[in-house]
This record gives structure tokens, C-alpha cells and sequence, in this order.
């Protein structure tokens, strides 16, 4: 069967899109999960053998990262107090940033086979929150340009959001994905920002407040997502055999892309979602935590 990599450029494998994009949802139910999806084989490149697509370019970067000594992720606290500086030193690094602001973050541990059962069962309505944090089933975008200003606003101060606003300075969204441990299966796979029209995305709204493992992605309650429909255009790139010293920078927003997306030479958000591998099925469930952050240049 073999390892996620076997020392070649690329592997064949789902990358699962969402058709007909939902227009509105809310993170965890089950209607996520039930939502027809396109899970056909493509190609997907490893990152390991491009060292020059970086974070501006193409919208991610692979990084280096200290690793944990420990697993305390399922400690929120814990989190905010050892892994949020960490994270905000890596990015500043990596992009020159002069401030980084790490908003909150989402830590996974689960399988979508692990809510098989509830999906099948036709008793349960589409509302039903799973419980638990599976890598994502569908290619997103996790906020569009307006949904970004939302961010903004909801996890700044009014007067230092208004601030940033007003002044025309360029700022961004970037998530920072790290695996806890290493990585067997449904490693992260990004979009190049270079292969998608904006005629590929569809505005979604995304609702947190019922769904407790969701609550805290935002200080808000809400905000405007963006799904991405099929196209043979997009460039798919994953990571083999990620470790905990490594990390990804994935861009979901740049003020300097026009409309958030791809423009004057700058990656704006990227489509980005859990890759599935057909022949790591049985394996361990991938225990990965996303970190999102407000970013600022002067």
C-alpha cells in the first residue's frame, strides 16, 4: 500500500468538492457532511519537491516550526498561552509582518468514518451536530473579502479595526495548520491561487453559536465563507509525511488582492481542504491544529 509519499512529485487522490455549494450552514451539523460531494481522484504535487512557492506567490508556505513537547491542545488555555506566541512569532518571520494577532484556533483528532452511522441514519435531521472534528469535507475558502472585514471587526477593538480600515495599510488573514503528531492520512491540500476564477466560488454564510466545538472559530457569531466549485484548472499541492516541527501558512484574505482573490502579483485566499487517500483508510485518525490569525504590515 505504502506511505502517504512514496518518493514521487505527486499521488492520485480525492480532493472533495462541493458541485452546488450550500448557501448557508452551520459548522458541525450533519447537512455538512450529507451535502453531495465530488470526491474523483486528482493529481496532487508534493510540496517537498516546489520549495519555492511561498505564502505571497501562490497563497501557502511550508515552514519549520519548534514542535510541542507536549499535547495539552485539548487545553484551550494552554493553547492560547504557548502555542499562540509561537504561531505569531512564525508568521511575522515569514512574511515581515510588524504584528501578528492569533484570533483563536481548531484542533482535529476525529475520522469522517466516525460519523458514518450518524449520517446514514435517516432519524437524524441534517441540524444534528456531530460531536466531534473531522477534517474538513469540502474545498472552502474560509472567508470571503467581506466575511474577512467581519473577522476583522469582531475580534479587534471597534476604534483599532476602524483604524485599520481607514488607513489603507495592507493587512491579511492567515491560518497556520501543524500537525500534533505525524502525519498518515487526510493530510492538508492547497489550492495555487494562480488556477482559480472567481466564477469557481460561491459566498456562503457559516453559522458557530450551535455548535460548541465551533463556537469559538470567531468572536462573532457568523460570518461570510466561501465554497469552491470543480475546475480542472485548480493546481492541488499536499505535504508528505508532515511532522510536528513542520507547518503550513494557508492565506485567507489579503486587502492588497483585489476582491480578496489573486491581483497584482498577491495571493489572496486560497481553497483548501482535508485530502483523502484511498489507501490510508484504516490508518489513525490525523490530529492537526489550525491556528488563525490577524496579520499587519506598516
Amino acid at each position: 500500500m505504502g506511505s502517504i509519499s512514496e518518493s514521487k512529485p505527486y499521488i492520485e487522490a480525492a480532493v472533495p468538492y462541493y458541485p452546488k455549494p450550500m448557501k448557508e450552514y452551520t459548522a458541525g451539523q450533519l447537512a455538512q457532511y450529507r451535502w453531495p460531494s465530488d470526491k474523483s481522484l486528482r493529481k496532487v504535487y508534493d510540496l517537498r519537491y516546489h520549495p519555492e512557492l511561498a505564502v505571497d506567490n501562490v497563497g501557502f508556505q511550508l515552514i519549520s516550526i519548534d514542535p510541542s513537547a507536549e499535547d495539552n491542545f485539548d487545553d484551550r488555555d494552554w493553547v492560547i498561552a504557548n502555542i499562540y506566541p509561537q504561531t505569531q512569532d512564525a508568521i511575522a518571520t515569514a512574511t515581515g509582518a510588524s504584528r501578528v494577532k492569533c484570533f483563536s484556533h481548531l484542533v482535529r483528532r476525529n475520522k469522517h468514518s466516525e460519523i458514518k452511522h450518524m449520517i446514514d441514519d435517516k432519524n437524524l435531521p441534517d441540524e444534528t451536530p456531530t460531536g466531534i472534528v473531522p477534517p474538513s469535507p469540502a474545498v472552502h475558502i474560509d472567508q470571503s473579502a467581506a466575511g474577512s472585514l467581519e473577522i476583522l471587526r469582531d475580534n479587534l477593538p471597534a476604534a483599532e479595526a476602524e483604524e485599520i480600515e481607514r488607513s489603507g495599510k495592507r493587512w491579511a488573514i492567515i491560518n497556520l495548520w501543524r500537525p500534533i503528531k505525524p502525519v498518515k492520512r487526510d493530510p492538508l491540500c492547497v489550492c495555487d491561487a494562480r488556477t482559480v476564477d472567481k466564477d469557481d466560488l460561491v459566498i456562503q454564510r457559516v453559522w458557530l453559536t450551535q455548535n460548541p466545538n465551533f463556537a469559538k472559530i470567531s468572536a462573532g457569531n457568523s460570518f461570510e465563507t466561501v465554497g469552491v466549485k470543480p475546475n480542472p484548472k485548480h493546481t492541488w499541492y499536499y505535504c508528505s509525511d508532515m511532522m510536528p516541527d513542520e507547518a503550513l501558512l494557508i492565506k485567507i484574505h489579503d486587502s492588497t488582492a483585489p476582491g480578496g482573490q489573486f491581483g497584482n502579483g498577491i495571493a489572496g485566499g486560497i481553497p483548501h481542504t482535508g485530502l483523502q487517500i484511498p489507501w490510508t483508510e484504516e490508518l489513525p485518525a490525523r490530529e492537526s491544529c489550525e491556528l488563525r490569525c490577524l496579520v499587519f504590515w506598516d
